[in-house]
């Protein structure tokens, strides 16, 4: 028996060393690698499909076009449909055809892949006059609704026309109101004080009494600044032609007698340094809904967006990679802090209903830093009791922090509230809001 596994166990090993290959001589200065005795057969080309050869004719049609001087030597490169090239170049047909692809944006499942990409959600813009909420700021001049995009255009006509009554007030309020650069404000402040410091200072140097128009300084701190031309012809400067250097030049000049009257420029000075900006007013844009299944759904036009969705999306990508790349924790205090920069840079205004126990739903627009005691003070106007006691909840949760913005209560850019009575001291009965207000019901638009 044992002698049986010992040739077993031989015929193994001798079958291994077979397997092997030829082996080697301890005294040969280089181990020969071992050849492989198998014949190698070539695989017949096949010739390219119908498809691939069009395709390399459009890539050689195009190289001519491109290359005049080489197109007897493109030629050559062309594909035959009918048999294999016998030629020394030999063209790829995929290859061909993935540039051509590539060139024309084509899109084939088989050539061109690449990985989802993940788009930063964004509500259904219908921006349309039917169910679309357009967001509209109180001129504070005049008193009149008008389009958000448009009040500093209808603010800057309304002061012109009253700017022959009030020259100096009212340039003044132009710069303070139309610049929304604080910085670029700051520096046509600093320099209009200075000339008329220069001129209170020296009234009789001429140098102090001239400004030229072109110079660089002047057109960049001042001329940039909508209404600061103005108040200098409101103090007094006048444009004038001058001689200068041999050519005539555009100049703002004060005259003698007004650059002595101190106390008119000091009141000039004060006039513009005192003045407050005008701020509009946000038109709440008031609607009254019947109850719906639908009072979720919210049609937001434009107006409520800081950003095109590019935009947010190019952002959120940089906000996920500045997060991953930093990979640190963050305290409670600084998450509150990043969402709310984030929904003052996505978000001009927000979009409220109040639900209230009869099912009528009170619509109103808000900018995202207000607090919740001005949504208790726009539902407490719209009712007909306005000293009614009352609580709001969002998604369950009763709201008790009147100091809270609506950022921090997450209501933006949208949010329903269902709107509870207290009835322990008063009897409260509908209908709740004003006679003005139900008159105005309408069904929610779809």
């Amino acid at each position: 028996m044992a002698a049986l596994k010992k040739f077993v166990q031989d015929r193994i090993a001798d079958i291994k060393f077979t397997r092997s290959g030829p082996g080697h001589s301890l005294t040969e200065s280089s181990r020969s690698q071992p050849q492989s005795t198998r014949p190698v057969i070539a695989e017949p080309r096949r010739p390219p499909s119908e498809s691939a050869a069009a395709a390399g004719q459009a890539a050689v049609a195009r190289l001519e076009q491109q290359n005049p001087s080489s197109a007897s030597g493109s030629r050559k490169l062309a594909v035959s449909t009918s048999s294999a090239s016998s030629s020394s170049t030999v063209i790829d047909p995929q290859k061909i055809k993935q540039e051509v692809l590539e060139e024309t944006k084509l899109s084939s499942p088989q050539t061109i892949q690449g990985p989802p990409v993940q788009d930063w959600p964004q509500p259904q813009v219908k921006d349309t006059a039917l169910n679309g909420v357009h967001v509209h700021l109180i001129c504070p001049l005049c008193q009149h609704p008008i389009p958000h995009l448009g009040i500093r255009e209808h603010m800057a006509s309304c002061m012109m026309e009253s700017y022959s009554q009030d020259p100096v007030h009212t340039s003044a309020k132009m710069i303070h109101t139309l610049c929304l650069d604080q910085e670029k404000k700051k520096t046509c402040l600093d320099a209009l004080c200075r000339y008329m410091d220069n001129v209170v200072s020296n009234p009789d140097e001429e140098k102090y009494r001239k400004v030229r128009a072109s110079n660089k300084a002047f057109q960049e701190k001042v001329c940039a600044v909508t209404g600061s031309v103005l108040f200098l012809e409101a103090v007094g400067f006048e444009q004038r032609n001058l001689s200068q250097d041999g050519a005539e030049e555009v100049f703002y000049v004060l005259s003698d007698e007004k650059a002595k009257n101190v106390q008119f420029l000091q009141e000039c000075k004060q006039a513009l340094m005192s003045t407050e900006p005008l701020n509009p007013k946000l038109d709440r844009n008031i609607q009254v809904f019947q109850g719906s299944s639908r009072m979720n759904q919210f049609n937001l036009t434009e107006d409520f967006y800081n950003l095109t969705v590019e935009e947010v999306k190019k952002e959120q990508k940089l906000r996920a990679e500045a997060a991953e790349r930093e990979g640190v924790l963050r305290t409670k205090a600084m998450r509150e802090k990043e969402e709310m920069r984030t929904a003052l840079r996505h978000y001009r205004f927000v979009l409220l209903r109040v639900r209230l126990p009869d099912g009528v739903i009170l619509q109103g627009v808000f900018r995202p830093f207000e607090k919740l005691a001005d949504v208790r003070m726009f539902v407490a106007d719209a009712l007909v009791n306005p000293h009614s006691i009352f609580s709001l909840a969002s998604v369950g949760k009763v709201l008790e922090d009147d100091s809270a913005n609506l950022i921090q209560l997450d209501m933006v850019p949208t949010a329903v509230l269902n709107l509870t009575f207290d009835t322990t001291l008063m009897n409260v009965q509908p209908p709740f809001l004003k006679e003005e207000l139900i008159a105005r019901l309408q069904s929610l638009p779809a």
